[in-house]
């Protein structure tokens, strides 16, 4: 993860079996489609969103908050792109700042909560829109992962 002038970039790579809908937000969204990477197809984790498939991946847009004002427009422009394999789920997300040297990482324990800002990504995996998996990193790289059920 690197901080660079407008943006903060970051990578994480969801070990998964299968693919899985992207949603956002609390209502049921669109289906968002994964890409396929082509067989062979090494995906390198820096931070860096230059290889071919970030660029043929559709992005995904219109997110919006949930902390501090639940439904509300992002606060700023986010793009995120899904791309798949066999054995994993790769998803690149760029948030832009206009104000970069604000953003907060706060280094904590894994999955302790910090005020720092965060990027989370919620799977269902069970396509039932009431239970998930949670990951999530702030700046310093703390990582959180949860499990959602019981559409809590």
């Amino acid at each position: 993860m690197r901080l660079r002038a407008g943006s903060w970039l970051c990578l994480l790579v969801l070990l998964w079996s299968a693919a899985a809908e992207a949603r956002s937000g609390p209502a049921a969204g669109p289906s968002i489609a994964a890409t396929p990477l082509p067989a062979a197809t090494a995906v390198r984790l820096d931070g860096n969103l230059t290889e071919a498939i970030w660029q043929t991946a559709e992005p995904v847009t219109g997110f919006v908050q949930r902390i501090p004002k639940e439904g509300a427009p992002a606060s700023f422009e986010t793009e995120a792109r899904v791309a798949y394999d066999a054995t994993a789920l790769y998803i690149a997300v760029q948030a832009f700042d206009p104000e970069p040297d604000r953003i907060v990482g706060i280094r904590t324990r894994r999955d302790e909560e910090s005020p720092s800002d965060w990027i989370g990504i919620i799977v269902d995996s069970f396509h039932d829109r009431r239970s998930g998996y949670e990951f999530s990193v702030n700046p310093a790289g703390v990582k959180q992962d949860a499990y959602w059920f019981n559409d809590t």
